[in-house]
């Protein structure tokens, strides 16, 4: 009988003893291949890499679109507010809108100024993000959606408010809050998956990007305020049992509510000292008109101002990385990479 070549990797059929043999040889084949399989290091727990992934990353996203997108959205807003005044729209100033028929909650015009700090302070993050740290900054990209979205509802409300479409204008101002919370949370956010380990923002980029967007959110917070009561007194709203000077202390002490929630939940110092700039000036500006007013907006700003020390308090004596002047996340290096299991439990 002629012999058949036999298959390596299949087992023979005419001969018991060849069949031990194959099956002895296949589990050792077996055992060391499982024996290599361990040997490998295990993927990463923080990561969800392997080693090699590890010790090969993928390249970096550098992509220009983002920052190209954030540098030009600004410009704009910049560029159509400062047409707004210069030309008139629709044959008034910004300012003009509302001071043809003031209203309680209203702060002087020096407050407004704070738009030539916003703005200073957006350049600032702009240019970051155009540099190749901030190309590949996970936080400035996170944001960056929310961004464009602020800016044009900027755009937006700027052309509606000075056409007088005072709801339509409340309701975008609304969006642009929105957009700028979820910007300042997207950039206070830890990644989920290295929450114990992920090492804090630097202290610059805690200045160039949360300093702005803290004072940006606070300002329109207070402007958002400003043009509810406006919208209510054009729509003819007669206060109901309360008069308008009683319904602004309300919006004062809803403002300062606002101040305290950030104060003791982010210790963030700028949002209450926004407030209190802003409550200044309409102490400044209902002077002549209305003592209750005024002596209340005093009040309010001295309490936002504690506010502001408080937070400063509280992010300079506890481990915080939500404060840009807290003393243990602007000073030192960060603290060294350890395992998600050994990590200590985050503080809150």
């Amino acid at each position: 009988m002629t012999d058949r070549p036999r298959n390596p990797e299949s087992a023979p059929d005419d001969d018991d003893g060849d069949n031990l043999d194959y099956l002895d040889a296949r589990l050792r084949d077996d055992f060391d291949d499982d024996q290599a399989t361990a040997a490998m290091p295990p993927p990463s727990r923080s990561t969800g890499q392997s080693a090699v992934a590890i010790d090969h990353p993928a390249p970096r996203d550098r992509s220009w679109t983002w920052p190209v997108i954030n540098a030009i959205g600004l410009v704009v807003v910049v560029l159509v507010n400062y047409l707004a005044n210069a030309l008139e729209f629709n044959g008034q100033g910004t300012g003009d809108v509302v001071n043809q028929n003031p209203v309680p909650f209203q702060p002087a015009g020096w407050v407004f100024s704070i738009w030539g700090l916003i703005y200073a302070l957006l350049l600032l993050f702009v240019i970051y993000g155009l540099l190749p740290g901030g190309r590949r900054n996970v936080r400035v990209r996170r944001i960056s959606p929310f961004f464009l979205l602020a800016n044009i509802a900027n755009v937006v409300w700027i052309v509606l408010w000075h056409y007088e479409q005072f709801l339509a204008s409340l309701i975008t101002i609304l969006v642009l809050l929105a957009s700028l919370l979820a910007i300042y949370i997207g950039l206070r956010l830890r990644n989920p998956v290295q929450r114990s380990s992920a090492p804090r923002p630097p202290w610059y980029l805690r200045l160039i990007a949360w300093v702005p967007f803290s004072i940006y959110l606070a300002w329109i917070c207070v402007a958002s305020l400003a043009n509810l009561m406006v919208w209510l007194d054009r729509s003819g709203w007669d206060g109901g049992p309360f008069s308008y000077n009683v319904w602004a202390i309300v919006f004062m002490a809803a403002g300062a509510v606002i101040a305290a929630a950030f104060a003791l939940t982010t210790r963030d110092i700028l949002v209450p000292l926004v407030f209190a700039v802003a409550y200044a000036g309409i102490a400044h500006q209902a002077w002549g008109d209305s003592t209750l007013v005024s002596i209340a907006a005093v009040v309010f700003a001295v309490v936002c101002a504690g506010l502001a020390l408080l937070a400063w308090i509280l992010a300079f004596d506890h481990d915080t990385d939500r404060n840009p002047f807290s003393r243990k996340a602007t000073t030192g290096d960060p603290p060294p990479m350890t395992h998600v299991d050994d990590a200590p439990a985050e503080r809150t």
